[in-house]
């Protein structure tokens, strides 16, 4: 098992609640669905909030780790 803290935007949060409100009926196609739904209800599941209006810097910008390639 592996427990996970997540910094999430407002706008992000939002955002998933209104996908499961919206979906009331949301089903996984395949199994591998079932594991990001979830995921995402654990994301907007009041109960794991640990701390809210934490502040920061809001970002629009994604940073990756890109990989080396040698020849």
């Amino acid at each position: 098992m592996k427990k996970i803290e997540l910094l999430i935007e407002d706008y992000e949060y939002a955002q998933i609640e209104e996908i499961f409100e919206n979906e009331d009926n949301f089903e996984p196609i395949h199994e591998k669905d079932r594991i990001i739904i979830k995921a995402l209800r654990g994301v907007i599941n009041k109960d794991n909030i640990v701390e809210e209006n934490v502040g920061g810097e809001r970002s629009s910008t994604t940073k990756t780790k890109s990989k080396a390639t040698s020849k």
